[in-house]
């Protein structure tokens, strides 16, 4: 008994040794970084720093995929079937709303519209996009970033990637880049009063989407222009809540495009 007693006084005396030379050590360092000064700079810097990234992993994060039927319509686009020479327009809910295979009465057309979508949700489903080797791809993307903040260069970040990884897995499809739709002031802030969009940053996005078509040769398809009312704004005849398109907006969006989906 009395060497056990021993023993476990060395194991003590030990402990504080070690801990006493790392608390000496310690402070001899933090001493010669500027002592209190520098611990407490350096205290708030890893608080502030692990805010920023927090925040900063929040702002950035796609929205859309806390919802969950985003993952309830991206599993079940995974189930269907893959048919030849199919024609995918790919989007959010302007795209999603319409019926397009009714509407061009074409069963080749498949709807990849999801609401809600942003360019970064789409990256995480485009591998089921392409897997049919499509003949042609409609895409209209980037309102939903516009909406909660996310920057342009960022936007066109990811249309580079999408245009990318479409080129490099499916080089037969052809990709048509469509312009964002111009939006009613009006309604937008009656319907949707946190939503960021203005006129200003569609017209930039788009401005930039001109230059990313041509950059990789591809179509770009201007539906701004066609529904381009007074004051730059989506004429009231074409939408209830000043961003999406009532039927005759689709008829319309259906006739410009139309050589281009069936030729």
């Amino acid at each position: 008994m009395k060497n056990s007693s021993q023993r476990t006084k060395r194991i003590l005396t030990l402990s504080l040794s070690i801990n006493l030379i790392f608390f000496f050590f310690f402070s001899y360092i933090v001493y010669k970084k500027g002592g209190s000064s520098y611990l407490i700079k350096r205290t708030k810097s890893i608080f502030i720093g692990n805010n920023k990234s927090a925040s900063a992993s929040k702002s950035n994060s796609p929205l859309n995929r806390q919802s969950p039927s985003y993952y309830h319509k991206k599993s079940h686009f995974e189930l269907l079937p893959d048919t030849e020479r199919e024609i995918i327009f790919l989007g959010d809910s302007i795209t999603d709303w319409c019926r397009w295979s009714e509407l061009f009465q074409n069963l080749n057309i498949k709807n990849r519209g999801i609401g809600g979508d942003r360019t970064d949700d789409v990256l995480l489903r485009l591998d089921e996009i392409i897997s049919s080797s499509p003949d042609k791809i409609f895409i209209m993307i980037g309102i939903n970033d516009l909406s909660q903040g996310v920057d342009v260069p960022d936007i066109v970040r990811n249309y580079k990637k999408i245009i990318q990884i479409i080129s490099d897995k499916s080089p037969g499809t052809k990709i048509y880049i469509q312009s964002l739709l111009p939006v009613n002031r009006q309604l937008l802030a009656k319907f949707y009063p946190k939503s960021k969009i203005t006129g200003e940053n569609i017209r930039r996005l788009n401005n930039f989407l001109v230059d990313l078509s041509s950059e990789y040769q591809l179509d770009y398809i201007n539906l701004y222009a066609l529904f381009k009312g007074d004051e730059d704004q989506l004429d009231e005849k074409f939408t209830y809540d000043g961003l999406h398109l009532r039927g005759e907006g689709y008829l319309i969006w259906k006739s410009f495009i139309e050589q281009d989906v069936l030729n």
